[in-house]
């Protein structure tokens, strides 16, 4: 896993619910992924 924070890895996810795709946190987590 990333070295990201509980608390921004928490937001980031919470952003991806609600469809916040464009946030840098969110955007890092999708390319990490791929």
């Amino acid at each position: 896993m990333l070295l990201v924070p509980r608390q921004a890895l928490k937001e980031a996810m919470e952003g991806e619910k609600h469809g916040y795709h464009h946030m840098p946190e969110t955007r890092g987590l999708c390319l990490s992924e791929e």
